[in-house]
């Protein structure tokens, strides 16, 4: 650790507070009179001494969160031994004596200590961010007669998990009394309390204790105890406490095998309705792929930040026992535009419940059959629901045809696979110990992660995979203990990191510790000169302020540097023992960025430190004086006018360089070991990462994480940023961007968290009884059926990659298909092949010449199956690489029927060569991506005679896109001519302004785009009684069209014309102004009134609308924030309403009422009914002035003065009909 600041007090001072009793030597020192201190906030001593204890405060609810250490000076009066209490209600803390710890977690009783006559130092430490509890004294005592205040015991070299077999290593000092004493070091169980292991020792008589190491063997798995005893008596636990012990078993087991399952339960969804459903009900539903049931259609991504219940269904099933692993199958449609969770829920306290879900239609072509989807898991109870639930607008509710509950038998097998050979596939966790809930773990405590542990790395290796990546320190998580990231881990933190490894070693993985850290220690070593410097600035000056900004810090700091080697290499030497280590991973992420390997941005590093060491290492001068107060934006100025390929280029190779000092340090402690990188793509050369650079390291592997599977992005972040996310695996550049130059590719596809808040399907709503806990939901979205693979295959196919990863922050096991693809892929050797040219799209082939033998694989990266013809020059058989089973040719032809996204791996002797590769994708699939280059071509036709279809920047990536895609379906590339389609700028830039859309492509288009399209072919209202345009105002009037206009509109008061939806707007103040069309002839009983409203406030009652007179009449207003319309007549008075901020200000609305006299009353907004309500009254007869901007029945609450409307008006039209929905949308659409 570095130096921190000392704050000391005299010796006479310190001596002076103390007291000493008479009978039984003792001294109490008051908490606020300490030696010395090393606060992280230097102000907190003195509230220490004020409060007189080490929170810093006396008040009962004031957190002061005060943390750090102090010491005290205390003197013995005799060799003997003493008892260190410190009475107070605390946990997580540390003690030490004389700089040895001695005992660590809460208070009272602390410890056993022999001292010698004299001064010794003790301190009490607590960095993490709660601080310390209210501990107001310490006492020194000496020891009574008591066997056990004589005897300290301690684990020798720290390691209470071990694997079994091994022995806990004991160093017991006892001793230092006349009379001799025999002791027992007895290992038992913690929960039977059956004692496996034991040894007495002889303690002699003496004026010194004597040091005794003692060996005690764990036999088997399980939670242990090490205790003492006098003969048959315990030593006092108070005294002497138990030390807890955990013992893994690290024996491999048999690998090999499918898995195990009993039929429990079948659930047949179309003909038992779900006992709980919300918006929407679930409703029956027949397709192509069958009958199945469906949800309502609003996502609860939206319903969840706007108070509204979403579309959701669930069943009640029940297990015969917790705590044992169940697969949950579900059959769920695969014909329509859908996203939607699968949740696990029970009455338990986790904090996300097991959750899939499924991504069909769209990206994804529908094969209009059912698909299943799994997922495993063990129950905490026995009562559980399976609850679906849509996660978006605009799409098909969530569905599902049936569901089956197993129970599985005799553990999951592992997959028959070599471990430590081959490629790799790893599992990705990214938020911390997080894993123990979605693997059933039955609580956050050593059995619990004893459990948790094993089903984790089982669960993988059972899948196929090889490696576990664990996210060891991120945000305020840390599974190790540490003398780094202190503010959530100290040296009595557990050690889950040890029993992640002992789990690896028992399945055949590897770990790799992954590292996001919040560092927040950086905030004050060092100490309050060097705070300013260890943050990045701003162009503009800026440093960050709050703790919660980014970037955080500085990753050219020395200090910096030194933590973050540091913390690597501490990590490295404590765990290089373990055969199952691999190395560390440092994550390349802008969320949540520590900025200790990256610059954040080109915005970030105009502070002194960096540019001072650009202009030393490059002899580039910026100019700008040293202590000119605008400095930073000066250099950022001259350096992006005269350097700025140069600052980018030395940005890059310092991180590099720093990158290069990661690997060293763990090469340090073991040779193999290396430093992944989890490239997530948000952070570029600009941040000070180049791809090449780093890949060109040796020992660093340069991960590209840049592509997320599940389509979250929709309702957070509109309808393009999907097909953004999803051209990261489509962008042949993108997915190269990483690549190594030795051709060495590796990928890490991590999930969307689809997370849904504690109101979102509420415990009540699902039967649960009252008061059980409300959780949050984090689901894992992957594509259904086959399309499942299509990551792993595409990036395979056009990469060659040696390493492939899934995860994320819940279930990210995946789905049984995965231990197909992975029985062929971990056993292709992890290094390069060689791509063969005459087979790349859609099938690729690649191949490996080696002295022993020829390997080659082909992967089909394409939805639909394709037929590879290898023709082949051997001597000998060829055999599949998997099963070893001789793969048969005909006159020397492979001819392989690769299903979708199917990977096949083959080995032939020495010599041996393929002579020809010959791909063949079915008739109809040629067809449809012609058809697609033919529609495309038609649009580029069209553009060239109509220009104005699209702006020039449009038809540039209509231009460059269309080219790309004729030269690859010329070369029947169909995978690349077909995915091209989806590329970002064509969906931006042309399908969604030129209103075209490739066939069956529609799903690319955003709402708006969608509605314009189909209001093309919507009926049109015909012409309106009554039109006005609000175009101009002329002596106090506006024009009035229609068919019974007659006469103009006058308008009065505040009124002007402003910039409207269409042209211009009439603006109306909200004081006096609207507008009158006094014509007549409007008398019939139904009527429809539409127009573009742009309001500046929706409160109060704002009238958009109104008529009266003879006991009759109608309006529509806006009414604390809801829409709503009235009608009144002699059958009395009828009203509709919205629900409250149906319209914000400031934004453009077609609004529509329609007035069925006698029947209903419907408000729509942009062409869609929002609300609808019984109209019993007539209008009929009703032969009264328009008043547009007022009405005249109230505005306030409770206060009768006209409601007077305030904003822009636009196109209001009055039909003396009731218009059908489909004409109120085309006007909402043609307008």
């Amino acid at each position: 650790m570095q130096t921190m600041r000392l704050l000391l007090l005299s010796s006479a001072a310190a001596a002076g507070a103390c007291s000493f009793s008479a009978a039984a030597w003792e001294t109490v020192r008051p908490a606020g009179q300490f030696d010395r201190c090393s606060f992280t906030e230097a102000q907190d001593a003195d509230l220490v001494r004020q409060a007189g204890n080490l929170s810093g405060t006396t008040k009962p609810d004031d957190w002061r969160h005060i943390a750090g250490w102090v010491e005290y000076d205390l003197e013995v009066p005799s060799d003997g031994w003493y008892e260190l209490v410190v009475p107070a209600e605390t946990w997580g803390m540390e003690y030490f004596a004389d700089g040895q710890r001695v005992g660590g977690s809460g208070g009272g009783k602390v410890a056993n200590l022999w001292l010698n006559a004299g001064r010794h130092v003790f301190r009490l430490q607590r960095y993490h961010w709660t601080g310390f509890g209210r501990i107001e004294r310490i006492i020194l005592r000496a020891a009574g007669p008591e066997r056990s205040k004589a005897v300290s015991v301690k684990v020798a070299d720290g390691r209470t998990i071990l694997r079994a077999g091994e022995d806990v290593k004991l160093a017991i000092l006892a001793g230092g009394r006349p009379e001799p004493a025999r002791l027992t070091a007895r290992l038992s169980d913690a929960q039977t309390r059956e004692v496996v292991a034991s040894r007495e020792v002889e303690v002699p008589a003496g004026q010194q204790p004597v040091a005794i190491d003692v060996s005690l063997r764990g036999p088997r798995e399980g939670l242990f105890a090490v205790s003492l005893l006098e003969g048959d008596r315990p030593l006092d636990p108070r005294d002497v406490p138990p030390i807890e012990i955990t013992v893994a078993d690290t024996r491999p087991i048999e690998r090999g095998g499918e898995p195990k399952k009993t039929l429990l339960a079948e659930i047949d969804c179309v003909a038992t309705e779900p006992p709980h459903a919300g918006q929407g009900g679930a409703k029956v539903v027949e397709s192509p792929a069958g009958r199945y049931r469906e949800s309502g259609e609003v996502g609860f991504l939206f319903a969840q930040h706007h108070d509204q219940d979403c579309g959701w269904f669930a069943y009640p099933f029940s297990v015969p026992a917790i705590q044992e692993p169940y697969l949950l199958e579900t059959d769920c449609p695969d014909d329509a535009f859908r996203t939607f969770c699968i949740a696990i829920r029970e009455a338990s306290t986790d904090a996300y419940p097991i959750a899939g879900g499924l991504d069909t239609g769209g990206c994804y072509a529908c094969s209009n059959r059912m698909q299943t989807h799994s997922i495993l898991f063990w129950p905490k109870t026995r009562d559980l629901r399976v609850v679906f639930v849509t996660a978006h607008n605009d799409r098909r509710g969530a569905a599902a045809s049936k569901i089956r509950l197993y129970r599985i038998e005799g553990g999951l097998p592992l997959l028959d696979a070599p471990p430590d050979q081959g490629r790799s596939f790893a599992n990705w966790y990214e938020e911390g110990d997080n894993f123990l809930g979605v693997y059933g773990a039955p609580d956050r405590g050593p059995a619990g992660m004893l459990i948790g542990t094993d089903r984790w790395a089982r669960a993988i290796a059972h899948m196929g995979g090889t490696l576990l990546v664990p996210t060891v320190a991120v945000y305020q998580m840390a599974l190790y203990p540490s003398n780094y990231n202190i503010d959530f881990c100290s040296s009595n933190t557990y050690d889950q990191v040890r029993l992640i490894l002992m789990r690896c070693e028992k399945y055949g993985l590897g770990m790799v510790g992954e590292f996001h850290p919040e560092c927040r220690e950086l905030e004050w070593l060092g100490g309050p000169d060097q705070a300013g410097t260890r943050v990045l600035v701003r162009k503009d000056g800026h440093r960050r302020t709050r703790f919660d900004e980014i970037p955080r810090y500085h990753p050219l700091h020395p200090g910096n540097r030194e933590w973050y080697l540091g913390m690597i290499g501490e990590f490295a030497e404590r765990y290089k023992d373990s055969p199952a280590f691999r190395g560390v991973s440092l994550r390349l992420m802008g969320w949540a960025n520590p900025a200790l390997n990256n610059f954040h941005s080109l915005d970030w590093g105009y502070d002194d430190l960096t540019v001072g060491l650009f202009e030393k290492e490059t002899g580039l001068r910026t100019g700008v004086k040293p202590d000119d107060p605008r400095r930073f934006s000066l250099r950022h100025e001259w350096l992006m006018a005269n350097a700025r390929e140069k600052w980018i280029d030395w940005r890059c190779e310092k991180i590099a360089q720093l990158f290069a000092a990661a690997r060293d340090r763990v090469r340090q402690s073991r040779p193999d070991l290396k430093v992944y990188a989890n490239h997530c793509g948000d952070l570029d050369r600009e941040s000070g990462i180049d791809p090449q650079r780093l890949g060109a390291l040796d020992g660093v592997v340069l991960v590209n994480a840049r592509h997320g599977y599940g389509r979250r992005a929709y309702t957070y972040e509109g309808y393009l940023a999907d097909t953004v996310m999803r051209w990261n695996l489509l962008d042949p550049a993108a997915l190269a961007s990483t690549r190594g130059p030795d051709g060495r590719a590796a990928f890490l596809f991590g999930s969307g968290y689809f997370e849904a808040v504690e109101q979102v399907v509420t415990p009540e709503a699902l039967g649960f009884p009252k008061g059980t806990k409300r959780t949050w939901m984090s689901g894992v979205v992957n594509p259904a059926g086959r399309h499942y693979l299509e990551r792993f295959a595409v990036a395979l196919a056009e990469t060659d990659a040696v390493y492939l990863a899934d995860g994320g922050n819940a279930y990210t096991l995946g789905q049984p298909l995965l231990r197909e693809f992975l029985a062929e892929y971990r056993r292709l050797p992890p290094i390069p092949f060689r791509a063969r040219a005459d087979a790349r799209d859609p099938v690729a082939v690649w191949e490996l010449t080696r002295e022993e033998d020829f390997l080659f694989y082909a992967v089909n990266r394409e939805r639909y199956p394709v037929r590879a013809m290898l023709t082949l020059d051997t001597a000998g058989p060829v055999r599949h690489l998997a099963s070893g089973a001789e793969a048969g040719l005909k006159d020397r032809q492979l001819v392989l029927d690769l299903q979708p996204y199917q990977l096949r791996a083959f080995r032939a002797p020495a010599g041996s060569r393929i002579a020809k590769a010959v791909v063949d994708a079915p008739a109809a699939e040629k067809e449809h991506v012609g058809r697609l280059v033919d529609a495309l071509e038609g649009l580029a036709r069209d553009v060239a005679a109509n220009p104005a279809r699209l702006d020039a920047e449009g038809r540039q990536v209509l231009d460059r896109v269309l080219g790309e895609a004729r030269v690859a379906w010329k070369e029947g590339r169909l995978w690349r001519a077909r995915t091209l389609m989806e590329h970002p700028g064509l969906v931006e830039k042309v399908y969604n302004r030129a209103l075209f859309f490739p066939p069956a492509m529609e799903w690319l288009g955003s709402v708006e785009s969608l509605r314009r399209l189909r209001g093309r072919s919507l009926p049109r209202p015909g012409d309106p009684a009554l039109h006005l345009r609000f175009d101009r105002i002329e002596d106090g009037v506006t024009p009035a069209e229609g068919r019974l206009a007659g006469v103009p509109a006058r308008v009065e008061g505040g009124c002007e014309l402003r910039e409207g939806r269409m042209r211009s707007a009439l603006r109306l103040d909200g004081k006096t102004g609207r507008a009158v069309w006094a014509g007549a002839g409007l008398k019939a009983k139904d009527l429809t009134v539409s127009l573009w409203v742009n309001a500046e406030n929706t409160g109060e009652r704002r009238g958009i609308f109104s008529r009266q007179g003879d006991g009759k009449g109608c309006a529509l207003f806006f009414w604390n924030g809801s829409l709503a319309a009235e009608a009144s007549g002699p059958d009395g008075t009828a009203g509709c309403r919205t629900a409250d901020s149906i319209c914000h200000a400031d934004t453009w609305y077609h609004l529509a009422a329609v007035f069925r006299s006698g029947e209903t009353l419907a408000l729509y907004v942009n062409g869609d009914e929002v609300k609808r309500a019984p109209m019993k009254t007539s209008l009929e007869g009703l032969d009264a002035p328009f008043l547009v901007g007022w009405n005249g029945w109230c505005g306030r609450q409770n206060d009768h003065a006209p409601g007077r409307f305030a904003g822009r008006l636009d196109e209001l039209k009055v039909w003396d009909r009731a218009l059908t929905p489909e004409e109120i949308l085309a006007e909402a659409l043609g307008d």
